[in-house]
């Protein structure tokens, strides 16, 4: 019998009594179990969350990633002279691929981790192999249709492994005014499947697009306008532009786009790092904010709202500063935040 994740964190919806302010309908309000270092947990700044295929979750922090079956947490760590550990211990990023290998980024290189042995390898070429052209410091992790594994990087543009992951080529970054392009901040999948880049250069935040092409292995510049990036836990709903600028629109069958709202919050002070976007059970859209925990939006109704700590309520939101959103299988809904995992 394959493993199952132990439903001890759970997210609890029910409906406020009171209408929210300035005419909008109520919003439900959300109980949250909290993963602090307490109970074993690395670090306490939640970066990343996936699942493997055997159930367990992976949750990534600034220091350590740790395996979590929802009673104990197992912590892998970066240990000096030991090339079998993580190259580093700041977890960026989590990719399971199809095969089921987990795939870890982190800021001192890319590696596979192996179950059987529960040891951590770099590919040849890769980021963190010394004989790499690749930047080690990863960001993001993302493959496409046709079996290559795309990774960004802090300072050195993007890097992308061959199907068989046994090599890899360093992917340089010049945007159309012919500046060096040296961080990718996040790279995200279209309808189609391809990964686009969200980048920027050391003196800017992140504020230009590029599309990856598998066949050519380069990255394309477009205006930010045209990309969409599916939203996690949707079948149709897609996120139009960067944020502040979001736009929620629904995908037709002949490709096609019909916008619901733009921008979908209109009064937020988006950061350009306000990342992690996802559908949840109830229909709800939810997206991840270093500054104003998760914000909400209705489709249904165009309603829109926050999801905030209260100093009063224990089992309210532990942080205003939301890192990562994550859907498990079983429905539930994991919140990575400064202060621990939600």
């Amino acid at each position: 019998m394959p493993f199952r994740l132990f439903l001890a964190l759970a997210l609890l919806a029910t409906g406020l009594s009171l209408p929210r302010p300035g005419g909008t309908s109520a919003q439900p309000t959300y109980r949250f179990d909290h993963v602090g270092t307490d109970r074993g947990l690395s670090q306490s700044t939640v970066t990343v969350l996936t699942q493997d295929h055997q159930g367990y979750l992976w949750v990534g922090t600034d220091d350590g990633l740790n395996r979590f079956d929802g009673r104990t947490l197992t912590v892998y760590r970066h240990v000096l002279e030991d090339p079998t550990t993580l190259p580093g211990s700041r977890i960026t990023s989590l990719y399971v691929a199809p095969d089921g290998d987990l795939w870890v980024g982190t800021m001192r290189g890319l590696a596979r981790f192996d179950r059987t042995t529960e040891t951590f390898h770099v590919p040849p070429g890769a980021p963190g192999d010394p004989a790499s052209r690749c930047s080690p410091d990863v960001t993001t992790i993302a493959p496409s249709p046709g079996g290559k594994l795309w990774v960004g990087t802090f300072s050195g543009g993007l890097c992308v492994l061959a199907p068989d992951r046994r090599s890899a080529r360093h992917v340089p970054l010049t945007s159309p005014d012919s500046k060096k392009v040296d961080r990718v901040y996040a790279l995200r999948t279209d309808a189609s499947g391809i990964p686009w880049a969200q980048v920027g250069t050391y003196a800017n935040a992140p504020n230009r697009i590029c599309k990856t092409d598998e066949e050519a292995e380069t990255c394309r510049f477009i205006g930010e306008e045209t990309f969409s990036r599916r939203i996690e836990g949707s079948e149709d709903l897609v996120a139009v532009g960067l944020a502040p600028d979001l736009s929620l629109a629904r995908l037709r069958p002949d490709g096609g786009l019909d916008v619901l709202a733009s921008p979908i919050w209109s009064n937020a002070p988006l950061s350009a790092n306000s990342q992690d976007l996802l559908a949840t059970p109830d229909g709800e859209i939810w997206l991840a904010s270093e500054d104003d925990g998760i914000l909400t939006m209705n489709p249904a109704t165009g309603t829109t709202g926050t999801i905030r700590p209260d100093p009063d309520d224990p089992v309210s939101l532990s942080s205003d500063n939301v890192r990562s959103l994550f859907q498990d299988r079983q429905g539930i809904l994991w919140v990575g935040t400064a202060q621990g995992l939600d």
